[in-house]
């Protein structure tokens, strides 16, 4: 009894420490979880910290760049609608076509006193004036009237009477469009940073279409307006100021321009978005070596961009603050965990000892119990089910699988499949495994497994076995289900309906001498061209199925017409044609998988729409009817009639595709290759020869 009392309190204490040295286990393990989850909370909520801090200087930059943008837009805007109405006055187009007519070489003695017509010097100097007080009203610098080659003929007091070369160029393009333009800004030595307004003047030529005259140039100084539009006052982010930049796109790159120097001055070209925008990145910046996040606007009726920057340094200065007081606050708050958990575990370990043991008595108890009765359950169900690891071995079988197999259950886990069903099986099988293990998705196959020296057809549905929190699959629960009677009995099912079919067939072909054995070579006839075409399983079932069942109708046609050796009359055609009618209601009392009526109903319609019964045409015309209608045709002709010997391959086809209007000439161009195969050239040797006896 003494003894007994030992072995009891040895295993009591066995138990004690086993679930001292767990508790312990499970505290260190809380406690790494503690750190781990603050180091990830902190790293969260610092990226979260960055992408908030960068959503908020992209909105800043957008809505700065876009509304400066749209005001610039909105003042170069302005600047058409006085060019607008000098080159729209009455005046200005006739003046400008009566230099049109005298081309760039007799401007100079236009605008030469001696050499000069007076009209015409007088209506120069009218221009003059009016072009005066145009840039005087509208505070233009200068401005001037000029050839569709881009020479001056009328212009300001301090306009140059030439142009640039680059606007030049621009006055040429505007000449070409017919449509008004901007030049980019240049820096001027009396105005400051201008930009140039072209616009035509447009007159109608003997056409009455719209041609350029000449090109009105206006330059306007841009500088304080920019001046104004990108000064600062107080915007800023973080205690940190924006910068604004305006780059334009000119004939040798682009530029930044400078509006407080005027001046401009080349950069390296910032590649705009596919809506001709600069996307906010983080860049070099337009005006220096430092790194910026900035944003660029398009204006669109020049091309200039205004971007918006923020130093990159001062985001990240204002981020690692962030940071920071983040990094503190996670480690306060890990440290605060940290200790409640010492504490928790020093009160269960000194005072609920033999409370957890407890606990974990009465859990092993409940998985114990769960697992019999899943036992129980799996052994009792009919439907053979199994476990499989990734590798194929079988880890558990129920009572079901065992019997299936001809094994004992006990015997077939450590077995991979290959041991249980065979080399082939086991490789079918592997194939759908591989699936369930690199998708983690179920799939359901249907497989023919001989046991037991039977065959059998299952639908197995395979899904993957997963840890909870884990998408990787540990293995594969498979559940068999057996479809062998469902399948035999489809199977006599169709082999009734492919009896009943052929009896059919033999009773048209019984009708007339020259018939028989029509279905069966235009079935292989179409047979080799559904191969050739590589078309889906379903179309190929009704091609085969249309094939011996199309002349079925003609037991209703009279035999003084079908076997009639001259041309049918008109009535006969329409009496014969009716074999398609008759054909459906016979078949109108078979279910049939695929659209069989339908495909014989199609086969004798035209691409022309001249076919019957329908009068179908092009695409209404499915493909199984294209087909069957040159498969057919083709046959008939290959065959002989009682009017008529065969015809050779060569002649059929040519024939087939004389008439293109008629037949898919994409088919006969396939039947014509498959023809000449080996399998082709004896079907029609075949058909030259059949004759019913």
């Amino acid at each position: 009894m003494s003894q007994s009392m030992t072995e009891q309190e040895m295993k009591q204490n066995h138990l004690q420490n086993n679930g001292k040295t767990r508790v312990l286990i499970f505290g260190l393990v809380i406690a790494l979880l503690i750190i781990a989850g603050a180091v990830i909370f902190a790293r969260y909520s610092v990226n979260s910290a960055k992408e908030d801090i960068w959503r908020n200087v992209e909105k800043d930059l957008n809505n700065m760049a876009f509304g400066r943008a749209n005001e610039v837009n909105n003042g170069l805007k302005t600047l058409i609608e006085p060019a607008e109405r000098f080159a729209s006055a009455t005046a200005v187009k006739q003046f400008a076509r009566e230099v049109l007519t005298l081309g760039d070489s007799p401007v100079v003695a236009m605008r030469d006193d001696s050499g000069g017509d007076d009209a015409t010097i007088q209506s120069m100097e009218i221009m003059r004036s009016y072009l005066t007080d145009i840039v005087k009203n509208n505070e233009f610098s200068y401005g001037g009237v000029s050839t569709r080659s881009g020479h001056m003929y009328v212009y300001t007091e301090n306009t140059r009477n030439t142009l640039s070369p680059v606007n030049q160029a621009m006055v040429q393009k505007v000449a070409e469009t017919n449509t008004p333009m901007f030049g980019h800004a240049e820096a001027d030595p009396q105005f400051g940073l201008v930009i140039g307004v072209f616009m035509p003047v447009l007159v109608k030529d003997s056409k009455g279409a719209d041609i350029t005259a000449a090109v009105l140039y206006l330059a306007k100084p841009v500088g304080p307006k920019l001046r104004d539009l990108f000064t600062f006052s107080g915007y800023t982010y973080s205690g940190k100021g924006y910068n604004a930049y305006l780059l334009q796109r000119t004939p040798t790159g682009m530029q930044i321009v400078y509006y407080t120097l005027d001046r401009a001055q080349e950069i390296s070209p910032i590649a705009p978005d596919n809506m001709g925008n600069i996307a906010f990145a983080q860049r070099k910046s337009v005006a220096g070596s430092d790194t910026a996040l900035s944003r660029g606007a398009k204006i669109v009726l020049v091309d200039w961009w205004v971007i918006l920057e923020q130093n990159y340094a001062d985001v990240q200065r204002t981020l690692d603050e962030q940071s920071n007081d983040i990094y503190i606050m996670v480690g306060l708050i890990a440290m605060v965990l940290l200790l409640l958990v010492a504490a928790a575990w020093w009160w269960l370990v000194g005072h609920e000892r033999s409370v957890v043991l407890n606990q974990f008595q009465d859990l092993f108890q409940v998985i114990d119990e769960q697992k019999r009765l899943l036992d129980s359950i799996n052994s009792t169900l009919a439907d053979p089910i199994s476990l499989t690891d990734t590798q194929g071995i079988y880890l558990y079988v129920n009572r079901a699988f065992a019997q299936a197999v001809g094994r004992e259950a006990k015997d077939i886990p450590g077995l991979d499949i290959a041991a249980v069903f065979g080399f082939d099986t086991a490789k079918r099988l592997n194939s759908s495994d591989q699936h369930v293990l690199m998708t983690s998705e179920g799939v359901t196959i249907n497989e023919v497994i001989w046991l037991q020296s039977r065959r059998h057809y299952f639908q197995i549905a395979k899904t993957p076995l997963r840890e909870s929190g884990s998408r990787t699959p540990q293995g594969i629960v498979s559940v068999f289900r057996d479809m062998t009677k469902v399948v035999e009995t489809e199977e006599r099912s169709r082999r009734m309906v492919q009896q009943t079919i052929d009896a059919l067939v033999k009773a048209i072909e019984a009708t007339d001498p020259f018939l028989g054995g029509h279905s069966r070579i235009m079935g292989e006839v179409a047979r080799l061209i559904v191969k050739s075409m590589n078309l889906s399983e379903k179309d190929s079932a009704t091609i085969a199925a249309a094939a011996t069942l199309s002349q079925i109708g003609k037991l209703y046609v009279p035999r003084e017409i079908l076997t009639k050796p001259g041309q049918l009359t008109e009535e006969e055609k329409k009496i014969m044609e009716q074999h398609v009618e008759h054909t459906k209601d016979i078949l109108s009392g078979i279910e049939f998988d695929v659209p069989v009526v339908e495909a014989i109903e199609q086969m004798n319609e035209r691409l022309d729409g001249k076919g019957y019964p329908l009068g179908l045409s092009g695409d209404e015309i499915k493909i199984y009817g294209r087909v069957l209608a040159v498969a057919n045709a083709f046959t008939a002709m290959a065959r002989p009639r009682a009017y008529r010997p065969a015809m050779d391959a060569e002649t059929v086809l040519s024939i087939l595709e004389k008439e293109s209007g008629s037949y898919d000439q994409h088919i006969v161009q396939i039947l014509r290759d498959v023809i000449y195969s080996p399998a082709g050239e004896a079907i029609v040797a075949v058909a030259a020869q059949s004759r019913t006896e």
